[in-house]
């Protein structure tokens, strides 16, 4: 989100921002227009691999919903299915 100088929210196309440097080892700084960008890349960081995991959850969820149920036991892409389901009882041993 970008904030005017008049304290409004603005928007900006972040395909025409510009990259001009990096300030103090956490910003992008970046410009675009009459704009001075900076982009905290940590919390950029975290969007991408937040926005990668839900992608990936979506995709295997879409994979797990396609198992017929005449199947016993599925694994689709890391994730073992019991279908149908089953009350298990697990036991400190």
């Amino acid at each position: 989100m970008l904030v005017a100088p008049d304290g409004h929210n603005a928007s900006i196309d972040i395909f025409a921002l510009q990259v001009i440097g990096q300030a103090d080892d956490k910003y992008i700084m970046c410009i675009c227009d009459n704009w001075l960008v900076a982009i905290d890349q940590h919390a950029a960081d975290e969007r991408i691999r937040l926005e990668r995991f839900f992608n990936e959850l979506s995709t295997t969820l879409q994979s797990l919903s396609q198992i017929s149920e005449d199947h016993v036991l599925s694994r689709v892409d890391g994730v073992s299915v019991l279908v149908p389901p089953a009350a298990v009882v697990l036991n400190n041993h």
